[in-house]
């Protein structure tokens, strides 16, 4: 159910009355999902043949997620670190959705080759990014709590978001069992991606919300 109201969220025509195209940032939570799903129904499986039809479908999604913006690769150690903790006798599979997710993406690389005489083309496009508003050096310190306020600021019901969303994990940690703990896990895990991760290595600065690939 909460699947089927973040789609129709997403593709809502009056949820931004100035949006000139999807915005991916959104749609990426809706794929995040399909990644989660994909690989749970992997991990749950005992027959081969259906093993390697979800790795398949997992490899998809996945390159699917990245695709559509290129933060979306941040769901990759959620899955992995979920494999090792409570499935780690399927990790073996998980590599195999690797490998089909490598295909899809030298696909898409040979096409941009083709296309554009660049196999990177969808890292390229988006060195326009670099410097832009976001992007400023901070604290190191300060990385791991830089997005604390925007979960309960923006909007008057925010707080209520909020404080919806920590009895929630803490209910899906207790009570939940394997399922509620993974999507604790999923949370805590992108968090600290999307706050930490940097954009230059060189000359560290942060990796702004913003950069996907819709800026080509």
């Amino acid at each position: 159910i909460g699947w089927a109201a973040a789609t129709a969220f997403a593709f809502h025509p009056l949820l931004d009355s100035i949006c000139f195209r999807p915005m991916p940032d959104l749609s990426e939570g809706v794929w995040g999902a399909a990644v989660v799903l994909s690989w749970y129904g992997l991990m749950q499986t005992r027959t081969a043949g259906t093993s390697v039809g979800l790795a398949a479908m997992l490899g998809a999604t996945v390159f699917i997620i990245e695709a559509n913006r290129i933060t979306g690769v941040f769901i990759i150690p959620v899955i992995a670190l979920a494999t090792l903790l409570w499935f780690r006798g399927r990790f073996g599979w998980l590599v195999l959705a690797g490998v089909f997710c490598l295909v899809f993406y030298a696909g898409e690389c040979g096409f941009y080759a083709w296309r554009f005489d660049n196999w990177h083309h969808d890292i390229t496009a988006n060195m326009g990014n670099a410097e832009n508003k976001g992007t400023e050096p901070i604290s190191v310190w300060y990385l791991p709590f830089r997005f604390f306020d925007t979960l309960w600021k923006g909007n008057p019901l925010a707080p209520v978001y909020c404080l919806s969303a920590v009895l929630g994990l803490w209910t899906a940690w207790r009570r939940c069992g394997i399922p509620g703990r993974i999507v604790v896990l999923w949370f805590v895990v992108m968090f600290l991606e999307y706050s930490c991760a940097p954009q230059p290595v060189r000359g560290y600065q942060r990796l702004p919300c913003t950069v996907s690939r819709s800026s080509m």
